[in-house]
């Protein structure tokens, strides 16, 4: 991924944990370290289950409709007290 594609990532992914009023949003940027999982890593915290899905949903529908990628993978859909969505070089954890 390019420098550039991941800035654009970030932004259409930090929009949408902004549009359900994802707290305490951390970045932390891995680019250039040997054997990191994830080239990108945004994290954000969430006030209940409800607003958990909501973000969620939100990153999911903005990343589809500007970027018309999908997560390859995405955990926590089912316990529903953490969710992590993985777009390969960048990962979502609310």
């Amino acid at each position: 991924m390019q420098k550039q594609d991941k800035n654009i990532y970030k932004e259409i992914i930090l929009q949408a944990i902004l549009e359900k009023k994802g707290e305490n949003i951390t970045i932390l940027d891995f680019e250039g370290i040997e054997n990191a999982p994830a080239e990108l890593f945004i994290l954000c915290d969430a006030n209940s289950n409800t607003q958990l899905r909501a973000i969620a949903s939100s990153v999911e529908e903005f990343v589809l409709q500007h970027l018309d990628d999908k997560a390859w993978h995405v955990e926590g859909l089912v316990e529903q007290e953490w969710i992590l969505m993985d777009y390969i070089n960048i990962v979502v954890h609310v």
